[in-house]
C-alpha cells in the first residue's frame, strides 16, 4: 500500500476549504470528515493534506475502503501475508485517509476489520480523514454504532456542495 497513490499527489490546498483543512491538520488531533457529492474535490483536498503531512515528516496513508477490503481478502488464502500485515500500517500511521466509505460492500469479516481499524486509531489518538459521498446519517448503517460514534467524536466536518468538478473540466 503506497502512502499516497501517484495519481493523487496533489500539492495545494483547494478552496474554499483549504484554510479549514490546514487548521485541522496543524491541530494534530481529531478526525476530519469530508462529505459531499461525487467529484466535488474531497479526495483532492485529502491528498493535499496528506502531502503536507508527509512533508512535515509524519507517516501518512491514503486508501480506498474497497482496496483495504481487497487487501484483507488476499490474506485469507494463505501465501504468508496475515491480516495484521494489512491493518497494522494503517492503524499506526500518523495520518490515515479512508476514501469512498460506503461505496463498496464487503462482508461481515471486512466490516469487522474496518471497525477494528477505526477503533485502534481512536484509542491511540491518530488523526483520520473520512471521505464519503454519503450524508452523515447514511454513514451510520455503513459503519455501525461504535465506529460511527468514534468517527464523529472530536471531528471537523467539511461538506462539499456543487456540481462535479470533473464534468466542469471537460
Amino acid at each position: 500500500i503506497q502512502p499516497v497513490p501517484r495519481r493523487w499527489r496533489v500539492r495545494r490546498f483547494v478552496e474554499p476549504h483549504g484554510g479549514e483543512a490546514r487548521d485541522w491538520l496543524n491541530s494534530q488531533c481529531g478526525n476530519l470528515l469530508l462529505l459531499g457529492s461525487v467529484g466535488t474535490g474531497k479526495t483532492s483536498l485529502a491528498c493535499a493534506i496528506c502531502w503536507e503531512a508527509a512533508h512535515s515528516r509524519r507517516s501518512v496513508r491514503l486508501i480506498e475502503v474497497s482496496e483495504f477490503q481487497s487487501a484483507l481478502r488476499d490474506t485469507w488464502g494463505g501465501g504468508g501475508r496475515r491480516e495484521s500485515d494489512v491493518t497494522q500500517p494503517l492503524a499506526t500511521c500518523d495520518l490515515l485517509a479512508l476514501d469512498d466509505i460506503g461505496a463498496s460492500r464487503g462482508g461481515d469479516r471486512e466490516a469487522w476489520h474496518l471497525h477494528e481499524l477505526i477503533g485502534m486509531r481512536h484509542k491511540n489518538n491518530r488523526q483520520t480523514i473520512f471521505i464519503s459521498n454519503l450524508a452523515p446519517e447514511k454513514l451510520l448503517p455503513e459503519l455501525g454504532d461504535r465506529a460511527y460514534e468514534r468517527m464523529k467524536e472530536d471531528s471537523v466536518r467539511i461538506t462539499f456542495i456543487g456540481p462535479s468538478l470533473r464534468r466542469v473540466r471537460k
